[in-house]
């Protein structure tokens, strides 16, 4: 069976995803996949958020993919809380980014990965053991998960 995919991402990004999903909708159908473009405001649409891909068997996301994230000062702690609140013990999220080291940005790559671990464990994966072919030194893979909570 297919996956049950939600591609967010601010309003003015919605009519290219849905160009996008509209453009792969044979092969979603195909494979048995279901996808749905939501706009996502980090931090301000988690009252509201319903993600039409979860079931009461999943009502969290299991695999979170976070692609090129670490842009402003001002969307740092709303992407951690946006990324706490969708997240269970069974989440992946799976963070890639380019190093940057052009005006403020080690800064907040640095400010962003102290927030993260704030809340999860933080892996990187080493450039060796990523495709050969697709990797790049100045592109970095990270694994958070978050942190076991104390018992009730």
């Amino acid at each position: 069976m297919g996956a049950r995919v939600t591609v967010t991402d601010l309003s003015e990004f919605i009519d290219l995803m849905r160009h996008n999903v509209d453009s792969n909708v044979k092969v979603i159908q195909q494979r048995q996949g279901v996808c749905h473009v939501l706009e996502l405001v980090w931090g301000v649409s988690l009252p509201t958020l319903t993600l039409p891909t979860l079931t009461s068997d999943c009502p969290k996301p299991s695999l979170i993919l976070l692609a090129d994230c670490i842009y402003y000062e001002e969307s740092l702690e709303p992407l951690v809380k946006t990324m706490v609140s969708v997240s269970s013990q069974d989440t992946l999220i799976i963070c890639c980014h380019e190093h940057r080291t052009t005006d403020n940005k080690p800064r907040l790559q640095k400010q962003f990965f102290e927030e993260v671990s704030k809340h999860f464990r933080v892996t990187r994966i080493p450039t060796i053991l990523q495709h050969p072919v697709y990797s790049s030194d100045d592109i970095h893979i990270h694994i958070f998960r978050l942190h076991d909570q104390p018992p009730s």
